[in-house]
């Protein structure tokens, strides 16, 4: 294993070949979480999948129990 778990590699593969798509040093995390306030600026959490609005559900439950 090399590497730390932010040091995400993807690649496609096509028959024989893998084409490198993206590789570290790359910023993700911050990307991804630029991208979702974005998202979620633009109004996209009035689209967001059932299954996700389930987990903040659940979330909301187990802080309740918690007490958080």
């Amino acid at each position: 294993m090399r590497g730390s778990l932010h040091d995400f590699v993807a690649e496609r593969f096509e028959g024989t070949r893998t084409l490198p798509l993206a590789a570290p040093p790359n910023a993700w995390k911050s990307r991804a979480a630029v991208h979702w306030v974005h998202t979620l600026a633009a109004g996209g959490w009035r689209t967001l999948d059932a299954g996700v609005r389930q987990l903040v559900q659940a979330a909301e439950v187990v802080d309740v129990i918690y007490g958080r």
